[in-house]
């Protein structure tokens, strides 16, 4: 108990203390609702010892509203003016700093001045521009530029486009393929397939086969990742995205019995054939302000290798 005695003794003037700068603000309020001037400069000029910021904004109110005042406002405004010049010089405050340019613009407690106030113009914009952008730190934001153009996998998949946006960082998005659909290798329901040694899975009891045409390759991928620009003229790119690849091969049963065809089909080579992660990895070379070219790899299935080259021009 007497411990708690003694906290309450040792915070309460503390607290006091805290509650006394935002009493005094309070009955300057009041008195302003009620239009008595005189009776909220009288309790604003308590925070002005304190160099309390509101109380100087509610000084400066009643001084460019109240001219018959002028005269008595004179000696706490220039103890304002004091505040003011000490907020702005020691926390680069820009808000006492566009204050002050006010002060002596109009005269207010001091003598109009223009060169003062034509200085803190200066040191106001030398103060907002001490604060890099948040986009790109030190340097102007670089707007970004957007293109489109051809993109390849040769030889693969020779079809493809490409778009994006370029800045000091980017994006783009890629589609590819051959222009081959994927054949119907699920006839009866139940996927056919073969394997290299072209042995179609499935019960060949009552049946042989033989293989009339050459095999049928499909490629569809798609990819999308980051541009970084790491010269004027260079940027470099890195994605991911999905790859689907199908090689097929056309089969005809024939029937052991008669020795005539039966029927025809394709299987697909489950050796070759994969469904699975598509990775890029290239630069982009920018000639003039139009035009760009790139260049790079494609890893497929985390296994094939493969070289991509694209064209195209930016659009703003």
């Amino acid at each position: 108990m007497k411990r708690l005695i003694l906290w309450c003794l040792l915070i309460f003037p503390c607290c006091v203390q805290a509650q006394q700068p935002t009493e005094y603000n309070q009955k300057g309020d009041e008195a302003m609702r009620r239009k008595d001037y005189q009776d909220a400069k009288m309790w604003y000029e308590e925070g002005v010892a304190y160099c309390d910021t509101y109380s100087i904004n509610q000084l400066t109110a009643i001084w460019e509203k109240e001219e018959n005042m002028h005269s008595s406002m004179v000696p706490v405004m220039s103890k304002c003016l004091n505040c003011l010049n000490s907020i702005a010089l020691s926390k680069k405050d820009t808000l006492a700093m566009k204050k002050l340019i006010l002060f002596y613009t109009e005269g207010i407690g001091t003598a109009k001045d223009e060169n003062s106030a034509n200085s803190w113009r200066e040191m106001l914009t030398q103060s907002r521009n001490s604060y890099p952008s948040v986009y790109s730190p030190g340097k102007p934001r670089e707007k970004m530029k957007f293109f489109a153009g051809y993109s390849s996998l040769p030889p693969i998949a020779p079809y493809g486009i490409q778009i994006g946006g370029t800045g000091r960082a980017g994006w783009y998005v890629r589609v590819r393929t051959n222009m081959i659909f994927p054949r119907n290798t699920e006839p009866n329901g139940e996927k056919i397939e073969y394997t290299n040694s072209r042995i179609p899975v499935f019960d060949a009891r009552e049946e042989t086969y033989r293989y009339p045409s050459g095999s049928q390759k499909s490629i569809w991928m798609g990819t999308a990742g980051l541009v970084f620009k790491v010269a004027p003229t260079v940027c470099l790119s890195v994605g991911a995205g999905y790859v689907q690849y199908e090689e097929a091969y056309e089969y005809e049963k024939i029937d052991r019995t008669t020795g005539m065809p039966d029927e025809r089909g394709w299987a697909v080579n489950k050796d070759l054939s994969f469904r699975s992660t598509a990775i890029d990895a290239d630069a982009m070379l920018v000639f003039g302000k139009r035009f760009y070219g790139t260049a790079g790899c494609s890893i497929l299935n985390l296994k094939y290798v493969y070289p991509n080259i694209g064209i195209g021009i930016f659009l703003n």
